[in-house]
């Protein structure tokens, strides 16, 4: 066969221009479908996170019922507390002062947010809670008491009626002065722990000293022959009755009961701080209200408007139109805020304090910065002489990747934040986790997709309007 026929013929003239032209025809094509297809992809995209925003939006409204919110926030009881010297007397002013301190580090052992003892005159305390926080003045008595935990023998109390009462299955039954000799008390007890048997259901592990491992194991064996049980009380308030049917010689005894988290927390609380240097009586209650007061949550309010106001009128004076993105992603972000902590609140995990406040605006302020430093990479892209596209691609690497490690050490230290026994911590920690959450979706999810899908439509029509007055490459 001919050497010519083993190749193709090589086309020349109009056939070999005809043939290139319909080359680069279905490549323009191609082209243009694939980008058909992504602005179409990216515009579902924002369809969807405006359907998410709409439920978060209904999901948190009426916002005054929808989250809840902290003593800081919101209207609480104060319990007060009278402070007693020994014999009666007027306590002294150290005396006092050293009482409060015990209290309040008792208060930051409970799952309770905002919490707070303040000294009320010379010789009392309150001892507030938001009004959420179910028996507060069983709290009360107990964080707010000296102290004193008992164990006694059941068949060695004389209060007949309190008897009468235990066996009926009352809980915090008080114990007549004078009725009872307990046969230990707190001074044998060298630590507590607390466990969670169920959900809803709590235990508390008392580990003794050796004396104290001693005598609980004589107790617990004369008890035993008579299926006896152990009155657990606290400043004369009996809190659980545990029965014994042998010796128990291991040096603790773990107490389950009809206690709430926060109970058992509490009692834990009293073991670790001790006993107050004086007495205390419980006086009563009264409702308070919130201490930022009607007037300070408007102006939070106020100034989260403010900043919202001031960052969109810096931004448009800065990138013009591109403004948008800037101004879209903190709405966006005040939004999927909102609806977060409401469906938290709902779910009753979250409570929404001042330290929470706080996480909250600094979120705000980082998500500002992270979209704003988008925009200006995009454009010094574009100035550079580079693609609107290329520019709408690689910006968002560049502007949030110097973001990556401080945002990544401040995740890092919220997460820690949750899980530490300080209330306030714990409240910005978990206030500080919903930020990151939102304030990635809010550039990820609004702030990048509307710049990609602008940027191959009206800003590359019309740069001017959108800060960009320089001569730019081909967008191919």
């Amino acid at each position: 066969m001919a050497r010519g026929n083993e190749k193709a013929e090589r086309k020349t003239g109009v056939a070999a221009w005809n043939e290139s032209v319909g080359i680069a025809s279905r490549e323009e094509n191609s082209r243009h479908r694939k980008a058909q297809t992504d602005r179409k992809r990216r515009t579902a995209m924002l369809v969807v996170l405006g359907i998410v925003l709409v439920a978060c939006v209904v999901c948190c409204l009426p916002i005054q019922q929808s989250i809840t919110r902290g003593l800081w926030l919101k209207e609480g009881i104060a319990h007060t507390m009278r402070i007693v010297g020994n014999e009666g007397a007027q306590p002294s002013a150290s005396d006092v002062d050293t009482s409060i301190s015990i209290v309040s580090r008792r208060l930051g052992s409970l799952n309770a947010s905002d919490p707070a003892v303040m000294r009320e005159g010379s010789d009392a305390m309150l001892v507030e809670f938001p009004t959420f926080v179910e028996d507060s003045e069983k709290l009360a008595r107990l964080v707010g008491g000296k102290g004193k935990l008992e164990l006694i023998r059941m068949d060695e109390i004389g209060d007949a009626d309190a008897l009468a009462k235990i066996n009926a299955g009352t809980s915090g039954v008080e114990l007549a002065p004078n009725t009872y000799t307990p046969f230990m008390d707190g001074s044998y007890i060298t630590s507590a722990s607390v466990s969670t048997i169920m959900p809803g259901y709590y235990a508390i592990t008392l580990n003794f000293n050796e004396e104290g491992t001693k005598k609980f194991a004589d107790v617990t064996r004369e008890l035993a022959e008579s299926s006896g049980s152990v009155a657990i009380a606290v400043d004369g308030r009996v809190l659980s009755t545990p029965s014994v049917s042998e010796e128990i010689s291991t040096g603790q005894v773990s107490i389950s009961g009809v206690f709430s988290e926060n109970e058992v927390n509490a009692i834990k609380s009293i073991v670790d701080t001790g006993e107050l240097p004086c007495d205390t009586s419980y006086e009563g209650s009264k409702a308070v209200g919130a201490i930022v007061g009607q007037a300070g949550k408007w102006g939070m309010v106020c100034a989260a408007a403010v900043i919202l106001l001031v960052v969109s009128a810096l931004a448009y004076k800065t990138f013009k139109k591109l403004a948008v993105v800037i101004a879209g992603a903190l709405a966006t972000y005040g939004i999927l805020m909102l609806g977060l902590m409401a469906a938290a609140s709902r779910l009753n995990m979250y409570v929404l304090t001042m330290p929470g406040v706080l996480a909250g605006f600094i979120g705000a302020l980082a998500t500002a910065f992270a979209a704003w430093r988008v925009c200006a990479c995009f454009r010094e892209h574009v100035a550079s002489g580079g693609s609107f596209r290329g520019a709408a691609m690689t910006c968002v690497s560049e502007g949030i990747k110097p973001l990556v490690a401080p945002l990544s050490v401040v995740s890092v230290i919220c997460i820690v934040f949750v899980f530490l026994p300080v209330t306030m911590l714990r409240d910005f920690g978990i206030t500080g986790v919903y930020s990151v959450v939102c304030g990635i979706l809010a550039i990820c999810w609004y702030a990048v997709t509307t710049l990609r899908l602008k940027a191959a439509g009206t800003i590359k029509e019309q740069p001017e309007k959108w800060g960009i007055s320089v001569t730019v490459g081909d967008d191919a």
